[in-house]
């Protein structure tokens, strides 16, 4: 559920696996069809995350076929197709979660059950239409194929990442689950760095260039 402008948007998945887009005016007394096909796109089975950003709806949807999507829906009610197969990775399966950090959404994913030798990702965008990778290759480590669902968080003007491991790694250096947080805090995204808290809670700092 995500509310905006005057709604509550709810997105649910149909016997036929497409993705429908509800809104309700009134607390869910009634409510309106936006879209009953998947925004337009069939293979796209499943809608793990929304969020309300610059006065747009973003959805998160995932293709088991075609990688993952996220659409951005407008005031108007149509769609606009904002990252198309995973930002040209057709590994990324899920959008894990959304969340905006400063002046930018953020969105983190999860790569393929069976490992996705690049790892996890976080993307950032500031408009919506031009996206940039804030972390690449499972935070350093290809063996953390996720950003565990839910869990980006701020604390304390920090953005937090937790991610976790699916399927079966072939290294074993890396498992688990792991927390990572940015050092710098706001109002300087543009210049964050990921701290991983490891076992021994021994911190490993990953520099991201602005």
């Amino acid at each position: 559920l995500q509310p905006m402008q005057g709604y509550i948007y709810a997105l649910t998945r149909g016997p036929s696996f497409n993705v429908y887009l509800y809104r309700t005016p009134d607390g869910g007394e009634t409510w309106e069809l936006v879209s009953d096909n998947s925004f337009g796109y069939h293979q796209n089975w499943a809608c793990t995350e929304m969020l309300s950003f610059r006065g747009s709806l973003y959805a998160g949807v995932s293709n088991y076929f075609f990688s993952m999507d996220v659409f951005r829906i407008n005031e108007d009610l149509s769609f606009d197709r904002v990252v198309h197969q995973g930002l040209d990775d057709t590994n990324l399966l899920f959008v894990q979660d959304m969340i905006i950090f400063g002046s930018q959404l953020y969105v983190g994913s999860r790569g393929s059950i069976s490992i996705d030798p690049r790892g996890a990702q976080l993307w950032r965008t500031s408009d919506g239409d031009n996206w940039e990778h804030v972390i690449e290759n499972g935070f350093g480590n290809p063996d953390i194929n996720s950003i565990s669902h839910g869990t980006l968080a701020i604390f304390n003007d920090q953005l937090y990442a937790a991610t976790g491991n699916y399927g079966s790694c072939p290294n074993t250096n890396i498992a688990g689950a792991r927390l990572f947080r940015t050092v710098n805090r706001l109002p300087s995204p543009d210049q964050e760095s990921m701290t991983l808290s490891t076992d021994h809670m021994t911190p490993v700092t990953i520099t991201i260039s602005g």
